[in-house]
């Protein structure tokens, strides 16, 4: 599993057009694209694909599209839409552990998702969610998502310093995996996260609304560079 350390721009679309101009617009600089999809169930608020038509389909550019989406669901059920994300070509497929009735469901679902395609798999979990509840399933898990900020689904948060604990406790309990951070990252906190364990960062405002992306990424990437 590569663990090298990654910075992933986040983006929320709410069309597939939006979804294609965004991708393609930072796979020019980042390696991976961190895409958010909400149902407005899990979420207050619905994302792309279910708000083109209320039915989550996944239109298909091509498998070389999907290859720089990383992709994470905030949905109530996340099984099939995830199966439809692995068959058209995800980097990585990630949905939230309070989406799973059991843990021997969470691990049915990742199993799944391998079986359809999907190189890499995995869970976040909430930052009001015990980490105990990854136990019975984190080790069918390539990657573990720390989510670090209290409301998800909306970008801007503030981040909570919480987080940094919860990753360093993950990454000793689960030396193998990818862990990744997911809310309010930025230049003042990604060096301490990377010190805890973090090798995916997900970034959302802090890229997509800044004036220059491109230098944005940059200034973190550089960031990461300084860790030993």
């Amino acid at each position: 599993m590569n663990r090298t350390r990654v910075v992933m721009p986040a983006i929320i679309p709410h069309t597939a057009d939006e979804l294609r101009a965004q991708v393609l617009k930072l796979a020019e600089f980042a390696p991976l694209v961190h895409l958010d999809v909400m149902d407005g169930t899990f979420t207050p608020r619905a994302s792309w694909p279910y708000t083109e038509d209320g039915i989550p389909s996944i239109p298909l550019p091509s498998r070389q599209f999907y290859t720089h989406v990383a992709v994470h669901l905030m949905v109530q059920e996340p099984a099939e839409i995830g199966t439809a994300f692995a068959r058209a070509g995800a980097a990585s497929i990630t949905a939230q552990i309070e989406a799973f009735a059991t843990g021997e469901e969470a691990r049915m679902t990742l199993l799944a998702w391998k079986e359809a395609g999907a190189p890499v798999v995995g869970l976040a979990i909430r930052m009001d969610t015990p980490l105990s509840e990854l136990a019975s399933v984190a080790t069918s898990c390539d990657i573990l998502q720390v989510m670090s900020i209290e409301r998800i689904g909306f970008q801007g948060q503030p981040f909570s310093p919480v987080a940094i604990e919860r990753i360093r406790e993950l990454s000793h309990a689960y030396p193998n995996a990818i862990i990744a951070v997911d809310g309010g990252v930025s230049r003042d906190n990604i060096v301490e996260l990377a010190r805890a364990g973090a090798t995916r960062f997900a970034v959302g405002s802090g890229i997509i609304k800044s004036a220059d992306p491109l230098s944005s990424f940059r200034a973190l990437t550089d960031a990461l560079d300084t860790v030993q």
